[in-house]
């Protein structure tokens, strides 16, 4: 079983030197007041072949879940991918750990830890502010799905989950209220592992393929 992101477990350790409980289970939460790791997971199905390859590749008619942050999360209220911290570098694999690990107790999907009858792409990582002098390093992750699954929102960290096509984005704007970092980062650097970038990708949520998507 491959290391999905090999030395990340020592990239947390060596950011994130202070440990405290997490939860008060018998985990190591990893973090400080200035840095942490997240995973947002891009839960995708119904990928197209393209051309004479058997690459499937993503296309506006692919379905991706998003799912909405509940009262036990600081954005309640925003759409964005199943996410989660990073917090057991203990381990040689903690990005697929948490994976696994946020899967269950978000939307109640199993996955074992070889992420059996789902395919992984680990998308271009990007950082964001986190108070007024932290960082939070985000990992994004395409979790294409061989069979659609069934998804139960946990009713705490997240509310609500919904699958929608790729090219409806742009018009279920004035209906969901998305995380401006989902759609102007957190997408955008999953599809550029297939190949796909801005602005192709706003083209494929059906925005304007000269402007960033307007929330």
């Amino acid at each position: 079983m491959n290391i999905l992101v090999p030395g990340l477990a020592a990239e947390i350790r060596t950011a994130t030197s202070i440990a405290e409980p997490y939860n008060g289970g018998p985990a190591i939460h990893y973090g400080t007041v200035r840095d942490a790791y997240t995973v947002i997971i891009n839960l995708m199905y119904g990928l197209t072949n393209k051309g004479n390859t058997n690459a499937a590749t993503p296309t506006s008619e692919t379905e991706v879940l998003v799912v909405q942050r509940g009262a036990g999360d600081g954005v309640r209220g925003v759409w964005t991918g199943v996410s989660g911290y990073l917090d057991r570098p203990d381990l040689d694999d903690p990005l697929r750990h948490a994976i696994v690990e946020e899967l269950k107790e978000e939307i109640n999907v199993p996955a074992d830890d070889s992420l059996t009858g789902f395919t992984t792409r680990v998308g271009r990582r990007f950082t964001e502010p986190r108070g007024s002098s932290g960082t939070i390093h985000v990992i994004p992750v395409a979790l294409v799905a061989d069979r659609k699954p069934n998804v139960q929102p946990d009713g705490i960290e997240v509310s609500a989950a919904r699958w929608i096509r790729i090219g409806d984005i742009a018009a279920l704007g004035a209906e969901i209220s998305f995380s401006p970092g989902y759609l102007d980062n957190t997408l955008p650097s999953v599809l550029s592992v297939f190949g796909i970038e801005k602005p192709e990708v706003y083209t494929m949520m059906g925005f304007n393929a000269e402007s960033k998507p307007t929330i």
